[in-house]
């Protein structure tokens, strides 16, 4: 239901802070521990339309979170990415590497495995798990040192 960089227009020597503001308006509530996934991608070379498009098959620059903390029929989830993010299933340097024009996207529900189009979740409508916003960045093209390399797989959920 958001999606939202801060600063809006950053530097490239800017920190920056992606929030993505989820909700639960199936017919359903997701239990506690059952599993899925939001994955953010930097200027994919496609946008992401389905599930099953991890932000690694897509992006240089992305992240991959597991949400299972349970998300009852109507209420929100606030998640905040304000860090650099070198882990198994995200490579996120916490700024904007090179300056110009860019899309941040967000997909939640992104992932249960390959050839899997719609998550853990089948929803009548699954266009509504993706946002994307665009935004201009200014300063001068910055190194990433990420060490971490990300996996190719992610776990199945059921």
């Amino acid at each position: 239901t958001g999606l939202s960089i801060t600063p809006a227009a950053p530097n490239t020597s800017d920190a920056v802070t992606v929030t993505v503001v989820i909700a639960n308006q199936g017919e359903r509530d997701i239990a506690s521990g059952e599993t899925f996934w939001l994955d953010i991608y930097l200027d994919p070379s496609s946008p992401p339309t389905t599930a099953g498009q991890r932000w690694a098959d897509l992006s240089e620059y992305g992240i991959g979170f597991e949400i299972s903390d349970g998300l009852p029929v109507g209420e929100e989830k606030t998640l905040t990415f304000n860090a650099p993010i070198d882990g198994p299933y995200s490579q996120w340097p916490g700024f904007i590497p090179t300056p110009g024009e860019h899309t941040l996207y967000a997909y939640v529900d992104s992932w249960n495995g390959a050839g899997d189009l719609d998550g853990l979740f089948s929803e009548a409508n699954e266009a509504d798990n993706a946002a994307s916003i665009r935004f201009n960045a200014t300063g001068s093209s910055r190194a990433v040192e990420l060490t971490q390399e990300t996996l190719s797989l992610r776990p199945i959920r059921w």
